[in-house]
């Protein structure tokens, strides 16, 4: 990880876009990941992008999107689609833990 990564992650977790009670739920990485899954969710109605997208994005390994994944669809913000057969990204949802949406 480098500093422009670090920046990257601390703009994107502090840009405000998931509900304000979600932020004690994740950490700064979590948040970053959570934030960029949210933007795309509201530009485009899902997120689908891979791990190697949201990565770029928001500045943080695989294992911080695979956790803030897994911690957001355990407490509801999220829904996540598998995809395995096809081998495309999982889809995922808003939840209904976000009635901002």
């Amino acid at each position: 990880m480098n500093f422009r990564d670090e920046r990257k992650r601390r703009r994107w977790a502090g840009e405000g876009i998931a509900p304000e009670e979600w932020y004690g739920s994740y950490t700064e990485g979590q948040m970053a990941v959570v934030s960029v899954i949210c933007d795309e969710i509201l530009k485009r109605g899902k997120c689908s992008l891979s791990h190697a997208e949201i990565s770029e994005i928001a500045g943080v390994g695989k294992s911080t999107i695979q956790s803030a994944v897994r911690v957001a669809v355990k407490h509801g913000h999220f829904q996540r689609t598998i995809r395995p057969e096809d081998g495309l990204s999982n889809v995922i949802r808003i939840g209904e833990g976000w009635s901002r949406i």
